[in-house]
């Protein structure tokens, strides 16, 4: 709308309690896209229509008691006042001269995101408008039988619209009202906002032609929970399905893996809605007349290379007892079923076959402690393997059995921290290889004893291990294994400090892991490759690969390293500068008492938490934090490396506390590693240990040579510390070249946000980078990270939303739009899009983008002003971008970013 016309049009407003409503106040709110033909205004006065540029005004008169829910926004920069959403449709309702045609005041109903008991209670103003919305509410499914208001009801009987004719209505008693027979031929669309997954399901059957014209036959309405509509809906699946084609039969059991997956139900078309497989679940004797379709079909898709036909086949084959099949399948495609995220079915089938007491082969018992594993189930995990162990003790010639059992005890152990046994367990499966001759089994020892050396803190004797291991599985061509042992060569270096180095062995690693569809050990090396970007100071690089980290882990229900992911993601946005996206990770990861399942993932997220108190400047909480999270590392016998990053803590904090560093030595982890030092001088993280102990002494008592040698050692290996603001004064102090190349260095990687971000916790850093920009020369001079500009091809990017913060340029494909660097349109987005697919609660973001705490009585109009300059910019470059506002009147309320496609963003 023209800004001129819509400023003329606000002036109609002329008593205060007079208010824009029905559709034009839904398009004012944004929750409809196009502009309507006229505008409505309530008023408690008598007034005539008016014509303003061509744009008519109808004027409805309500008395003062239902004048109510009014907002006052902004809109376009004119202020104006609007009916709420869901006064808005109660208008509709109640005066429906003015209000859409019938079929599209459902559609409305299906779509928004309302608040049905508000509604309801604002209805019970009118008669009328409670039976029209109550029954419109039950049509959608927006609300059950059980919830709708039939006892407020009077008989007296009321017309849904008063515009249709009369041969066309249909009496319906529930309701004393007549509707028009052609609103149940309207085909009703899930929503765009998340739905509860029982209103997306009747949105879906709704959708179904073929349901609503056999509702149309019966000239009946059918409501959610009503059990006269159940029954129906029963009785006409019933008779789909019986004449069904074969080929139509097929399609339908393509699906029946769909339950399994109910995360990805939203937003995904299917040729038959999910209703039928919830039917086909607990009515499948209905198809018993059919079983030799169905066995035909599992048989023939059970092994195909399709995994989705693989799984959806072996859950068929286990409703129909079919047990030659199922375990046919699960040792061939058990494990790459289980490494690619497909293994719902799998522990089900695993978990049915051990309830009926069926005699399991050894793989299925390795495989259901995986899934246990995965799920930080080890104690189940164990008792599975144990369980294994005992039935294969008592039988003949079973060294592969209990070789495989034994292994995989061994790494469930070393994941529990419980080293020794693991040992003995590795010892046990290695004279069980052995008697087999299975040069497999015996190199997938060597690599786990190699990954117990690492863990325990000899590195070099893991190192020896991972190449006689990899040595073997070259031997016998099994490229997935040495993936795998690259990828631990890789996390060797990692851990070692030596990012260079690991950085190259990761890619290799993850480039065969590809090929292998391992998406466990696969999103594993990426999370690892992820954390040596950060420590290189890679941010953008590295919280792109976490969030492809995320949704592989997310795929795969593999929830310790989601609980990882999610920290090391709400990490990442902190330093990005993008507080609330931070918030939305973090509010992901649960309390200790169940990240504790797995201690490895447990000691990581307590470790960032205290790096998230260092970097907003809470050094004494950080103190307090680091010492007892050393405490917790000794009592843990976490591996010497494993308690570095808590002995980092506590030296910065001392450093910046200028407390005594009496009681501690950067060295103390080490006294158990091998004598062999390569390993040792080379990490990156003892060698700024060394730094920071230097720089706590008394100035007289600092040896220049260690810090010398120690900033060498840390700059060999690509290492950037983002806390190096904090110590920086007193490298300028030193006056030494090695300092200064380190300043150097870390003020060109560091970007404008966290240089700004210290100016700010630290007293005194703006003198400080003066300081340090005599070290710098022209070439750079400009901070930021050379790695921000993205290489994509040209064919994705023409399928791709590109966004780049620096420069606040949106675009797709010939379209772009400027959202101005640094403003408050620019950092809303930047927090959504780093959030993605979260959402993020408004008092986070107002804290976040405005700097102060939310007010939910005066602050609410400039975030709507700002979302709708927001909204206006991006939907001018696509239109399918959609910012999703629910509860914007409350700190709590919520708020995320929508994407129609692929998209990419430079932070």
């Amino acid at each position: 709308m023209n800004d001129e016309i819509l400023k003329k049009i606000s002036t109609v407003l002329e008593q205060p309690d007079e208010y824009f409503s029905h559709t034009g106040a839904l398009f004012f709110l944004g929750y409809i896209n196009e502009q309507p033909d006229f505008f409505t205004v309530v008023s408690s006065r008598r007034r005539r229509s008016k014509v303003i540029d061509n744009t008519q005004i109808h004027f409805v008169f309500f008395p003062k008691t239902k004048i109510h829910h009014i907002n006052r926004i902004e809109y376009s920069g004119v202020q104006i006042s609007v009916s709420n959403l869901e006064k808005s449709l109660c208008d509709i309702f109640d005066y429906m001269e003015f209000s859409p045609v019938i079929e599209k005041i459902v559609e409305l109903v299906a779509k928004l995101p309302l608040n049905v008991n508000e509604l309801l209670n604002m209805a019970k103003f009118s008669d009328s408008a409670l039976k029209r919305i109550s029954f419109v509410l039950g049509l959608t499914g927006k609300i059950c039988s059980a919830d709708l208001p039939f006892d407020e009801m009077t008989r007296a009987p009321v017309f849904l619209c008063t515009r249709e004719k009369e041969s066309e209505q249909i009496w319906d008693k529930r309701f004393f009202l007549k509707y028009p027979l052609k609103i149940l031929s309207t085909g009703l669309s899930p929503a765009e906002t998340e739905l509860d997954s029982g209103l997306f399901e009747w949105l879906e059957l709704w959708s179904f032609e073929f349901f609503r014209q056999y509702f149309f036959d019966k000239k009946y309405c059918p409501i959610r929970g009503e059990p006269s509509s159940e029954n129906l809906i029963t009785e006409f699946t019933g008779e789909f399905i019986s004449h069904l084609t074969p080929e139509e039969l097929e399609t339908l059991l393509e699906s029946q893996i769909d339950l399994f997956y109910e995360k990805q139900l939203i937003q995904r078309k299917r040729v038959y809605p999910i209703f039928f497989n919830r039917f086909l679940q607990s009515n499948f004797h209905l198809l018993n007349h059919r079983k030799d379709e169905i066995i035909h079909f599992v048989r023939k898709n059970l092994f195909s290379n399709d995994l989705k036909r693989c799984e959806n086949s072996l859950y068929i084959a286990s409703v129909f007892k079919m047990e030659k099949e199922l375990l046919e399948c699960l040792n061939h495609r058990g494990y790459e079923l289980l490494n690619c995220g497909r293994d719902r079915i799998v522990k089900k089938v695993i978990e049915d076959l051990r309830k009926r007491q069926f005699d399991l082969p050894f793989l299925l018992y390795t495989i259901a402690a995986r899934i246990y594993a995965n799920q930080g189930r080890y104690d189940d995990a164990i008792t599975i393997l144990e369980e294994g162990k005992i039935k294969f003790e008592k039988l003949e010639d079973s060294w592969l059995a209990l070789g495989e059992i034994a292994y995989a005890s061994a790494n469930l152990y070393r994941m529990m921290l419980k080293f020794e046994t693991a040992f003995s367990q590795l010892f046990i499966a290695k004279e069980c290889f052995t008697q087999k001759n299975d040069i497999r089994g015996l190199g997938m020892v060597e690599s786990s004893i190699g990954s117990l050396y690492f863990v325990r803190g000899n590195p070099l004797e893991a190192r020896e291990h991972y190449l006689k291991s990899l040595t073997m599985m070259k031997k016998i061509g099994n490229r997935a294994a040495q993936a795998a042992i690259i990828g631990n060569l890789g996390i060797i270096e990692y851990d070692s400090g030596r990012y260079d180095r690991a950085n190259n062995l990761l890619l290799r690693a993850i480039s065969l892991q590809k090929s292998s569809k391992n998406n466990l050990s696969l999103s594993n090396l990426m999370l690892t490759r992820g954390k040596t970007l950060l420590q290189m100071g890679y941010l953008n690089r590295a919280f792109r690969l976490l969030k492809e980290t995320y949704r592989l882990k997310q795929e795969i229900s593999h929830l310790p390293g989601l609980h990882e992911t999610y920290a090391f993601l709400g990490w990442v946005c902190e330093l990005l500068g993008n507080k609330a996206a931070s918030v939305s990770w973090w509010n992901l990861v649960p309390d200790d008492t169940k990240v504790a399942n797995d201690p490895r993932v447990f000691y990581m997220v307590k470790t960032l938490r205290g790096f998230m108190k260092i970097f907003s400047g809470n050094l004494t909480e950080a103190q307090n934090h680091f010492e007892n999270l050393r405490k917790i590392s000794l009592e843990m016998d976490l591996p010497p490396l494993g308690t570095e990053a808590a002995i980092f803590g506590i030296l910065l904090n001392r450093v910046r506390l200028r407390n005594s560093f009496s009681d501690i030595s950067y060295d103390f982890p080490y006294k158990q590693l091998s004598k062999k030092t390569e390993y040792q001088t080379a990490c990156s993280q003892r060698a700024l240990n060394a730094i920071l102990t230097e720089l706590s002494k008394p100035s007289s008592e600092i040896d220049n040579l260690i810090v010398t040698n120690s900033i060498q050692q840390f700059l060999e290996n690509s290492a950037y510390d983002v806390f190096w603001g904090f110590y920086a004064e007193k490298l300028i102090f030193l006056n030494l070249e090695p300092a200064k190349k380190f300043l150097r260095i870390h003020f060109i990687k560091s970007s404008k946000y966290i240089l700004d971000h210290y100016k700010k916790v630290i007293p005194g850093f703006a003198k400080i980078l003066t300081g340090i920009s005599k070290y710098t020369t022209d070439e750079v001079a400009v901070q930021g990270q050379s790695n921000a500009d993205l290489q994509i091809s040209k064919e994705e990017k023409d399928n791709t939303i590109l966004f780049n913060c620096e420069t606040g340029k949106l675009s797709y494909r010939n379209y772009s739009q400027i959202i101005k660097p640094g403003s408050i349109p620019n950092r809303i987005f930047s927090n959504l899009i780093l959030a993605f697919p979260n959402s993020i609660e408004i008092g986070d973001l107002f804290q976040s983008v405005w700097g102060f705490e939310f007010d939910s009585e005066s602050d609410p109009p400039a975030v709507k002003s700002s979302l709708s300059r927001l909204r206006k910019i991006v939907a001018s470059v696509n239109n399918g971008i959609k910012i999703k506002v629910k509860g914007i009147s409350s700190s709590k309320g919520k708020i995320a970013v929508k994407f129609p496609c692929r998209w990419y963003a430079n932070m």
